[in-house]
């Protein structure tokens, strides 16, 4: 093929003609200006000379070349005078223009310039053409969906490994926990005080329920990443949805001597689904607890108007640093040294406010700390 540069990637006839000369059919390639960008050797002889980078309509008589032009326009075949040389009448030539991509043209003819087919001849090239178009553009969607799914594929294997390597991390620390009362039951035996046999009660129900919200909250980040989460929305209380988080969280709570406490302002009833509110809310206040310093408060603050019901928790911790205000909220980020969860717990609390219609987003109040505000529809009356 000869061309002043590189053409694009080729498909259907023009593929095959423009890359071979094993035949005597001349191939011609233009752009959307009517320039010749590519030839096959078999036009090259057809017309004397290399004609790449020229105006195709310059190689033909005067009077050809608003049929040409035509022709580049609609596609077809037409018949056409090829200038010749000074010593060399015009000869007649029949080209079909067939559709290439980015407006591009191929032009078909005898290497010898002999009108070698027939106007029906020239017809059933081009519907042929046409359904080889259509072919090549259904394989080409095929195998873009099938990069797709292959890129899929290999970010769901990503994402299944790091959930298995977050999983062994966070989970070491509770189970450690666990194995140390258990070692110590069993060392101490009936002898053990009744007081030190409930605290050891208390130790494990902690290291328990921390590694099943981090299970609960790492099946989440895989319902939200799969799509799977549907949503049960019925007028409900988020007063009554804080103060069971709270609640549930009070071992936590007690264990780093931190206050939690609740005030409700307006008709906080919003159209929610109570279950995964109660996750997003489980996930905000054990975040807040981790973060307070000991012997602090956490304050939630509820207030509904007639569009929304908003939502703060608040804590006197080190506080979120502008620069991370927004990617905290991304898969697997932590901050700080007591950040739980696997990094998820933010992450699938944005995406199911965001599966509600609300939205999240993070703040420092002048006194300090970190304030976690978010926003859902409030439940019509």
């Amino acid at each position: 093929m000869q061309d002043a540069s590189s053409p694009e990637e080729l498909s259907g006839w023009a593929a095959v003609l423009l890359r071979s000369d094993a035949h005597e059919l001349a191939a011609i390639l233009v752009d959307a200006s009517q320039t010749v960008v590519a030839t096959n050797g078999a036009a090259a002889a057809l017309f004397d000379r290399n004609v790449v980078g020229e105006p195709l309509l310059e190689s033909f008589e005067p009077g050809s070349r608003i049929k040409l032009a035509r022709a580049l326009e609609t596609g077809g075949t037409c018949e056409l005078l090829l200038r010749g040389s000074e010593n060399d009448a015009p000869r007649v030539v029949r080209f079909a223009v067939l559709p290439e991509a980015g407006a591009r043209r191929v032009l078909v003819g005898a290497s010898n310039g002999q009108i070698w087919y027939s106007e029906a001849q020239g017809r059933e090239l081009l519907r042929r053409n046409d359904e080889l178009g259509v072919l090549s553009r259904q394989l080409a969607r095929q195998a873009q969906e099938l990069g797709q799914a292959r890129t899929r594929l290999e970010h769901l294997n990503a994402l299944r490994q790091q959930l298995t390597a977050t999983l062994a991390h966070d989970l070491r620390n509770p189970l450690s926990a666990v194995g140390l009362v258990a070692r110590e039951l069993g060392r101490l035996g009936q002898g053990l005080p009744l007081t030190r046999v409930s605290a050891l009660a208390r130790r494990l129900e902690r290291s328990v329920l921390r590694m099943a919200r981090l299970i609960d909250t790492v099946l989440a980040a895989v319902r939200l990443e799969e799509d799977e989460i549907a949503l049960d929305r019925t007028s409900t209380s988020l007063e009554d949805v804080v103060r069971e988080a709270i609640d549930a969280l009070a071992p936590l709570a007690d264990e780093r001597h931190v206050s939690v406490a609740c005030a409700a302002r307006g008709d906080t009833r919003a159209l929610v689904d109570a279950t995964w509110m109660g996750q997003v809310l489980d996930n905000l206040l054990a975040n807040a607890i981790r973060h307070a310093p000991q012997g602090s408060a956490v304050r939630v603050a509820i207030s509904g108007d007639e569009q929304h019901v908003a939502c703060s928790v608040s804590d006197q911790g080190p506080g979120v640093p502008p620069e991370l205000r927004e990617a905290i909220f991304d898969r697997f980020r932590q901050a700080g040294p007591h950040a739980g969860s696997a990094g998820l717990g933010l992450y699938v609390s944005r995406g199911v406010l965001e599966l509600h219609g609300g939205r999240i987003w993070v703040e420092q109040p002048e006194t300090g700390g970190a304030r976690f505000c978010f926003e859902v529809p409030r439940a019509t009356p």
